[in-house]
């Protein structure tokens, strides 16, 4: 069977690509991804909050002792750029690049305008060779959705023009209009390619204690649905690649993401459940499927299920909605 695909013009083995997470602090992790089968490793996010708590950290050790006599300065921390936050992380990705032979995609998480520019540069010059992009905003003040999708937009133009290596977003789901801004990513930001969808994490309540609970829970193959219907409504509207997020847990996951149009399929929850190898769990009933339904290529089942090749368009529509009330409804009154 033939898994080779193209996402973000890069040439991939598998469609398979690990997503953006704590698995990929490790080199030996990374090459465990390769050897298993995945078409590309996105690295673990870096996030300007994080850079500017050790630069202020950084700040705050020389001013304590700014006003000591000269004879107190040999107590001035000895801080080793080299060693900082960023350049850590910046030494991270090229080391993933030398390691492997397949793409190494950079993942940023900005907060400010400079931010996301000057970090995206030097990511770029790690030798990655892509750069995904996480947009999020909670918009608590009172500005239009207008407004903001203005900003998102210009920026992702000039972050464009200012790097040479494919572009990606990874979105949310949270748009007034969703189609409508990601076709202005595609046709004025041109951007290489869009990830559908950012998996957030929300606090809970703790109520015996009063206080805010952070917690992470992995993803299961329900959440898949809302992205794949994305997928399947864009897919051959836009001319940028597209990769499915969230809910890869079975083989059917992930066929039903190329079957939607997909050009790759991100995964991480699945790993951390069974293990990296899991991967080749999964690659392997895809060939099994494509080889029960005598296909030999991606290719030939790419999209064989968006919203241009089936003929009931409105499945993927309003009347999906009113279809699946009704068939509840029906199933509930048989089961009394």
């Amino acid at each position: 069977m033939d898994l080779a695909t193209k996402y973000l013009n890069l040439d991939l083995k598998s469609p398979l690509i690990i997503s953006s997470c704590r698995l990929s602090e490790s080199i030996d992790n990374i090459k465990q991804m390769e050897k298993a089968g995945a078409g590309a490793v996105v690295m673990y996010s870096i996030f300007e909050e994080e850079i500017r708590n050790d630069d202020n950290f950084n700040e705050y050790n020389f001013q304590l002792n700014a006003d000591t006599f000269a004879e107190a300065l040999t107590y001035f921390p000895n801080v080793d750029k080299q060693k900082s936050f960023l350049n850590q992380h910046l030494y991270h990705l090229k080391q993933a690049v030398k390691a492997t032979s397949i793409p190494i995609i950079g993942s940023l998480n900005a907060i400010s305008h400079q931010g996301w520019i000057d970090y995206a540069i030097e990511m770029q010059n790690t030798g990655i060779k892509a750069l995904e992009i996480n947009l999020y905003h909670l918009p608590t003040s009172q500005q239009s959705a207008e407004y903001l999708e203005k900003q998102s937009l210009d920026l992702i133009i000039e972050l464009k023009q200012k790097i040479n290596i494919p572009l990606v977003v990874k979105l949310s789901p949270f748009y007034t209009s969703l189609k409508d801004f990601i076709c202005k990513l595609d046709q004025e930001a041109h951007v290489d390619g869009v990830v559908l969808f950012n998996r957030f994490y929300y606090p809970d309540i703790n109520v015996k204690k009063l206080q805010l609970v952070t917690d992470i829970e992995l993803s299961s193959s329900y959440e898949a649905r809302l992205p794949m219907r994305w997928i399947a409504l864009l897919q051959g509207q836009i001319s940028c690649s597209i990769a499915g997020a969230t809910g890869v847990e079975t083989t059917e996951d992930l066929v039903k993401y190329i079957l939607v149009g997909a050009n790759a399929v991100t995964c991480a929850s699945c790993l951390m459940r069974n293990d990296i190898d899991y991967l080749q769990v999964l690659l392997t009933g895809l060939e099994e499927w494509m080889r029960e339904k005598s296909y030999n290529s991606i290719s030939q089942i790419r999209g064989l299920l968006n919203l241009k090749s089936i003929s009931n368009k409105t499945e993927f529509e309003r009347a999906q909605y009113m279809h699946a009330l009704r068939s509840f409804a029906q199933s509930s009154m048989y089961e009394r």
